[in-house]
């Protein structure tokens, strides 16, 4: 079954190449993109786990048509307290975004986008390889597998002297699967999305940004029996960015909401909960850049996550403590050849997980480290 998954993810970034190329320069541009990855990560509870992944990426536009096919090898291993280490290696989800831009014809610019999520992925996991569902804090790739899901999206976009504007909605049907051995025929509910942005040009240099998003999750079933709904989940923003001479530089703070979620009752059916299961997020991103030459950029990257306590007691089950999170990263980006550019990078993190439902006795204090070498040739 697994060389089945990966012989159709293998065929899907193939056929990019099948229907698109090989064509002129003035007609097509396409792009290809690989390397390497690597996270590891350790907890003062001598936990510990890392992943190696290789994405596999096909990307090409035509006019006003774009189309891109993104994958990924990936090995995860992981070595929770008090239990034998788990692995597995595997073929990621296969991932198709396809979009066509009309511009100038319409008093607002329009996007219409479809993505696919095919299941070339690992799901029907053990028990014990449940345990490869680490956090996303953690590693780059948290999901080994999904169903087939369908995303259609439509974006209005606007500009009038030193404003632009841009409304975005989007639904997600997906596709049902089997989610463990005990869990099969799982249907996650389909989720339906709302978001928003505004800019406006300060300075020459200065831009200031307002964004915005709303999800509202559908139910999940299991058998078709209710199962869990997820709670709305709303995010509000706002960044400054600056842009002049080799300096390229943006700063932004979000906040997070997420609204309470309906649980199965052994009585039948769900219920909303008594309190919030999830606390209020905050966000604080820094990203900059420095051309050094023509050929040469460095970058930098700084982020800080804080997570408050849910709204249950501590000792409860559902209780979950605070979070904390620091990031800081370094990466130099350089053209190597005239179609073919290189990137390689290292970020370092340390995240204070206060009492959970799955650590209830004791806080963790989590540090990793990711690096990674990419490369991208466009044609």
């Amino acid at each position: 079954m697994k060389a089945i998954k990966i012989v159709i993810g293998i065929l899907c970034l193939v056929s990019v190449w099948c229907i698109t190329g090989p064509a002129s320069a003035t007609e097509f541009e396409y792009t290809l993109h690989t390397g390497f990855h690597f996270d590891l990560w350790r907890s003062d509870a001598d936990e510990s786990g890392f992943q190696f992944h290789t994405p596999i990426e096909v990307a090409g536009r035509y006019d006003a048509f774009s189309l891109r096919v993104l994958s990924a090898i990936m090995y995860t291993e992981t070595s929770p307290e008090g239990r034998d280490d788990v692995s597995v290696s595997n073929f990621a989800d296969t991932k198709i975004n396809a979009s066509y831009e009309i511009i100038g014809r319409f008093p607002v610019d329009i996007l219409i986008g479809l993505d696919l999520n095919l299941p070339t992925g690992e799901t029907r996991l053990s028990a014990d390889d449940l345990l490869l569902y680490l956090d996303p804090d953690l590693v780059s790739i948290t999901q080994l597998g999904e169903g087939f899901n369908i995303n259609p999206t439509l974006v209005l976009g606007r500009e009038w002297e030193r404003w632009a504007a841009g409304l975005g909605a989007g639904y997600v049907w997906r596709g049902s699967y089997d989610y463990s051995e005990e869990v099969e025929d799982y249907d996650p509910g389909n989720i339906f999305t709302l978001s928003a942005e505004v800019h406006y040009l300060l300075t020459s240099a200065w831009q200031a940004r307002l964004f915005a998003q709303y999800a509202d999750y559908g139910q999940d079933t299991v058998r078709d029996a209710a199962f869990y709904e997820e709670g709305d989940f709303m995010m509000i923003g706002v960044g400054l960015d600056y842009s002049a001479g080799p300096w390229e530089t943006s700063v932004s703070l979000r906040s997070i909401q997420r609204a309470k979620s309906r649980f199965d009752e052994p009585s039948g059916g769900i219920l909303k909960e008594e309190a919030n299961s999830h606390g209020d997020e905050w966000v604080a991103d820094l990203f900059c850049r420095y051309a050094l030459d023509s050929r040469t950029t460095l970058k930098g990257l700084a982020q800080f996550l804080s997570i408050d306590a849910n709204d249950y007691p501590r000792g409860e089950d559902l209780y979950v403590g605070e979070r904390r999170k620091f990031a800081l990263g370094v990466a130099v980006a350089r053209q190597l050849l005239a179609n073919l550019s290189g990137e390689i990078g290292v970020k370092g993190f340390i995240v204070d997980d206060d009492e959970t439902w799955y650590h209830p006795t004791s806080g963790r204090r989590y540090r990793g480290l990711s690096a990674a070498v990419t490369f991208t040739g466009t044609f």
